[in-house]
């Protein structure tokens, strides 16, 4: 059996499970229909301080070679879950193409460091495999988005400006206008050809075509133009 070559992983945040509804829960059942059973992998929801070492060593285990990789994450999911996963990955030669970041709080590995996450002070360093980042963020109250930097003397991933939205911290993943902006990525994430293709329809003769998809990571969408009304600033 051929292994996975395209992978989305939904990170949930701080206090959030699987045992009750959240909002990586419901982009979950909403893109899981992009789930092939074979080639494209939609994962369940995993919690913000789940094993990265283990998980990233099974993601390798279970691909093809150089599986493109999608993460969607919430909260410390974002600034802890997203960023280990990353670096783990990093560890054994892949990349993330894509990660959709849900209002990023920082985590420190200390304990005692803890109270950071509700100030404005830390920034989130991301990792340096990853190709782009787009990210929606909110200013109503704390604890709020962490402001992100590329990691690496390089600084080859591309960060979008971040879309502010009006929802407190709590209510933010849960958002129509995340979850759209979040669902339409995975979108064409799922349909995309690597290096900027995907199935389009040829109007002229209904035939299946290969056309440039503007979501490519060689020509990125900003988050900005994916969005279409709602409380945003």
């Amino acid at each position: 059996m051929s292994g996975v070559k395209q992978w989305v992983v939904p990170i949930m945040g701080f206090t959030e499970n699987n045992g009750r509804s959240t909002g990586m829960d419901a982009l979950w059942r909403s893109i899981r229909k992009f789930d092939n059973g074979s080639t494209i992998a939609i994962c369940d929801p995993w919690e913000w301080n789940e094993d990265s070492k283990a998980n990233a060593l099974w993601i390798v285990r279970n691909s093809s070679y150089l599986p493109r990789i999608l993460i969607v994450a919430y909260s410390w999911g974002a600034g802890w879950g997203f960023v280990n996963l990353a670096m783990e990955l990093q560890k054994l030669g892949q990349e993330v193409e894509v990660a959709i970041l849900c209002d990023p709080v920082f985590r420190s590995p200390w304990k005692f460091l803890a109270p950071l996450a509700l100030t404005r002070f830390p920034l989130i360093a991301v990792p340096e495999n990853v190709q782009r980042v787009a990210w929606v963020r909110q200013r109503m109250n704390l604890p709020m988005a962490h402001d992100l930097m590329p990691l690496g003397s390089d600084r080859q991933t591309f960060i979008e400006p971040p879309v502010t939205l009006n929802y407190p911290h709590a209510k933010i993943d849960n958002s129509p206008e995340f979850q759209s902006l979040a669902y339409r990525e995975v979108e064409r994430f799922c349909t995309a050809h690597p290096g900027g293709w995907q199935i389009g329809l040829d109007k002229d003769h209904g035939d299946e075509v290969l056309i440039r998809s503007s979501s490519a990571i060689c020509f990125p969408a900003p988050l900005n133009s994916l969005y279409s009304g709602g409380p945003v600033s």
